[in-house]
């Protein structure tokens, strides 16, 4: 029998149905904290000033109907009780917006059913909660994603592009369109990627499988040179095999600049002490700079993976729930591949907050 502590207000004009379901309750031992109106006037009033759980409300009362009670709230499971006979009224309920219903008998059998009903309407309503939720956690971690500075990229175990975000097209002026399928080459006028397979980062990254970190010069749309500062990271399933790569670049061209200056000065600036110290000094804050960059990219890709690992789990939950309640074949179906699905890439979720959390990244030069 289940058992849990549930706040219910049960609208029923009939005094022998009231006595019946107390009873009920007693002898069952549930841990119930219940109310009893008599009528939709006093059922409004209870509504008003407490917060409960699920509301069971007989058909005929004697202000009104229990459709009132389902015009009257629509954010509480409502369970509706009928008479034989009155079955079209029920499913008329279900479809007005009531979780379930009843139909009694005369020896109020049906008052058996009642708790797993209700523990199956309260763990549904707070199931689709619990999604809403999560889904604006998603939405907003897709809208960050999108509006970062930092260029992301996240391609297939064999290197090649499947998504880019906003950030990407600011820096290279190249769109999803234009990248999509393949390794990146159009960035380098053709040559080879840290995605493409033979590649020495891409080759690291498959052998050890973990993050590569490494300089490169990229070209925008229009063939302006920039400097990028790239990290690749495998993201692993329950297999420890690569199912995603991500690609996170930062723009350096300010700091190559400033290096490039630097080696002019050395030797052909002697005279210049001053100037080169200063240039120097310039030097070392964007290479802070640069640190704090990578250390940020840590931490947002630590953060995104926790914020979606908490969303899954609550998906992966509401499709444990669902999977509890009476469901067709079909849906059991639907609902357990969601399940594996959302385990899953919880695995890999995992996984890339573990090579989030690594102090040690390998700066491998470019080919």
């Amino acid at each position: 029998m289940i058992n849990s502590e549930y706040k219910i207000l049960l609208v029923e004009d009939d005094p022998i149905d009231r006595m019946a379901f107390k009873r009920f309750v007693q002898n069952e031992n549930l841990q119930y904290e219940y109310r009893i109106v008599e009528s939709i006037t006093e059922a409004k009033r209870l509504i008003s000033d407490f917060k409960f759980e699920a509301i069971i409300t007989d058909y005929l009362l004697g202000d009104g109907t229990g459709f009132d009670i389902l015009n009257l709230v629509k954010d509480i499971p409502i369970i509706f009780v009928t008479g034989a006979g009155n079955e079209q009224i029920a499913v008329r309920a279900i479809k007005t917006g009531a979780y379930d219903y009843l139909i009694k008998d005369i020896d109020r059998n049906y008052l058996r059913f009642l708790p797993v009903t209700l523990d199956n309407a309260i763990k549904h309503k707070k199931a689709e909660e619990e999604l809403k939720l999560a889904e604006q956690k998603i939405d907003k971690l897709s809208w960050i994603a999108s509006k970062t500075d930092n260029a992301i990229i996240i391609a297939n175990p064999g290197g090649r592009i499947e998504w880019v975000n906003e950030g990407f097209t600011r820096l290279s002026h190249y769109t999803l369109e234009e990248v999509k399928g393949t390794y990146g080459e159009i960035l380098r006028k053709g040559e080879s990627t840290g995605l493409t397979p033979g590649n020495i980062q891409y080759e690291t990254l498959q052998k050890d499988k973990t993050s590569v970190t490494y300089e490169a010069q990229n070209y925008t749309k229009e063939g302006t040179p920039y400097w990028i500062v790239s990290t690749l990271t495998p993201a692993l399933n329950q297999n420890g095999e690569i199912e995603r790569i991500i690609v996170i670049d930062s723009d350096i061209t300010v700091r190559k600049q400033m290096e490039k200056e630097l080696v002019i000065a050395k030797y052909v600036a002697e005279d210049s002490f001053q100037k080169v110290n200063e240039t120097l000094r310039k030097l070392m804050s964007m290479q802070k700079q640069l640190e704090e960059t990578v250390r940020m990219k840590e931490k947002f890709i630590a953060d995104m993976s926790h914020e979606i690992q908490t969303s899954m789990n609550s998906i992966i939950n509401l499709a444990d729930t669902l999977l509890k309640t009476n469901l067709n074949e079909d849906q059991v179906a639907y609902i357990d591949v969601i399940k594996k699905s959302g385990v899953k890439l919880l695995l890999e979720i995992k996984d890339i907050i573990d090579l989030s959390k690594r102090d040690a990244h390998k700066m491998i030069p470019e080919k």
